[in-house]
């Protein structure tokens, strides 16, 4: 059955408004109203019965329609549909991670055997083999007290960040023969990282959908490195060794010319046919700024998300290996020369002029929850760095005056903000824009 243009132009106004008039209630009233009067429509009759029952069906069937199409789109899918959906492109949320530990057994010098088992605290970890995927040793002893002892790693057997951060003693759950003491080493391999979340899993795949990855251009690098163990944003950047050499300058015909006169002026010898090979090169369009590539990274945990340098160096090795710099034996295409680098935090210190609403509040009653309150949003900008490109990302002071206002229970307090200062700013009421590289953590918070 083909719809009126005048019932799918009303189709369509209900789907947008997610069928949300298609309840019961306004599914009973209209089938009562198309109903002729000279049957008995009230409460209990025959009509008013097989109506019921029918419009109930059909409102559950409205609330069904609603969710198919919420999950039909990227954008409002749930997780399980969204991956779904992901999977049709090969994209999938990256797996959590187990932590890895250094562990160090006292067994007169002798290993323990991989695969051994240990409880610390109310986690189990696991003796793993030595060499890790470049085939590097990772066994190793160290002096404690006077005495060389054995150093191994283990393996949280929980994947996810459940297992950062332990320490203390090892417990075996295998019977360990000639095994004096094992306990943590203060020392962590590798930290473990938690299933990617919904929210960041969207974003990635709605990126890769709208961007083209292509040897070696930004969102191919972006697709590649974000794919890397703690790298949860990156921005990248092209480069010409910071000197200033644009692609303009090296196309400007005026410039060329005017170099070629003055080479051709020269006396000969090596230094002119070097430079007329340049010039002609510049005439023929072969000359580029291409090959220099910076990339900043950002850590998934957007309270933190500083890469330390320990890591930069694991992703550096990845990327282009300092030892064989711009040879391709990494993710890097051969002939680019990759700089990697970590986001940088920047204490912002954030004063605030309010009115309470009685003169019995002081700033004290309110500081917890204002200083709760810009931390958030400072997270929400640390999730947007990566977002704001060749920019920085920007604090504005009218944001932060609407989230405390927006609080119910700072609002029960606060009956208006009338100004908010925003350190490196030069008075009240003014934005700041961090560098391009920087994400602000939340320093010092006044209340006045």
């Amino acid at each position: 059955m083909s719809l009126t243009q005048e019932e799918y132009e009303g189709l369509l106004a209900r789907s947008l408004d997610h069928f949300s008039d298609r309840t019961y209630e306004n599914l009973m009233a209209e089938f009562l109203e198309r109903m002729p009067d000279i049957y008995d429509k009230r409460d209990g009759s025959m009509a008013y019965n097989a109506g019921a029952a029918r419009n109930f069906e059909g409102a559950q069937q409205y609330g069904a329609l609603d969710f198919i199409l919420s999950q039909t789109f990227a954008l409002s899918a749930s997780r399980e549909h969204l991956i779904k959906r992901a999977s049709d492109r090969s994209i999938y949320p990256y797996p959590a991670t187990p932590s890895v530990h250094y562990a160090l057994f006292d067994r007169a010098g002798q290993d323990v055997p991989a695969g051994t088992r240990f409880s610390c605290e109310d986690l189990n970890f696991v003796v793993i083999e030595f060499d890790d995927d470049e085939g590097k040793s990772l066994k190793r002893t160290v002096t404690i007290d006077g005495e060389q002892k054995l150093v191994q790693l283990v393996e949280c057997e929980t994947p996810g960040a459940a297992g950062n951060g332990y320490s203390g003693d090892l417990i075996p759950i295998d019977l360990i023969a000639g095994l004096q003491k094992a306990y943590m080493y203060p020392e962590v391999h590798k930290d473990g990282t938690d299933e990617e979340e919904t929210e960041h899993f969207r974003a990635r795949y709605i990126e890769k959908m709208r961007s083209i990855a292509f040897a070696g251009n930004v969102a191919d690098y972006r697709e590649r490195i974000l794919a890397l163990d703690g790298v949860g944003q990156c921005k990248v950047y092209p480069e010409w060794n910071n000197d200033g050499v644009t692609p303009a300058l090296l196309n400007d015909a005026d410039a060329i010319a005017a170099a070629k006169t003055a080479v051709n002026a020269m006396s000969s010898g090596d230094a002119k046919t070097y430079l007329l090979a340049m010039v002609g090169a510049a005439e023929a369009g072969k000359l580029t700024v291409g090959g220099a590539v910076k990339v900043v990274v950002a850590g998934a945990d957007l309270t933190d998300p500083v890469v330390p340098p320990e890591r930069i160096a694991e992703l550096q090795e990845k990327i282009d290996p300092r030892s064989s710099a711009a040879e391709g034996d990494g993710i890097a295409p051969i002939g680019h020369l990759v700089t990697v680098a970590s986001v940088e935090q920047v204490a912002v210190n954030i004063t605030v002029a309010v009115t309470f609403h009685n003169n019995n509040t002081t700033a004290e009653d309110v500081q917890t929850a204002v200083e709760d309150v810009i931390s958030k949003y400072f997270v929400d900008l640390c999730k947007k760095w990566s977002a704001s490109g060749k920019n920085g990302v920007d604090i504005l002071h009218s944001t932060i005056s609407y989230l405390i206002l927006a609080d119910e229970l700072l609002a029960s307090w606060i009956r208006t903000v009338e100004s908010v200062t925003i350190s490196g700013t030069d008075g009240a009421n003014k934005n700041r824009t961090l560098g391009v590289d920087e994400v602000p953590v939340l320093g010092e918070v006044t209340i006045v």
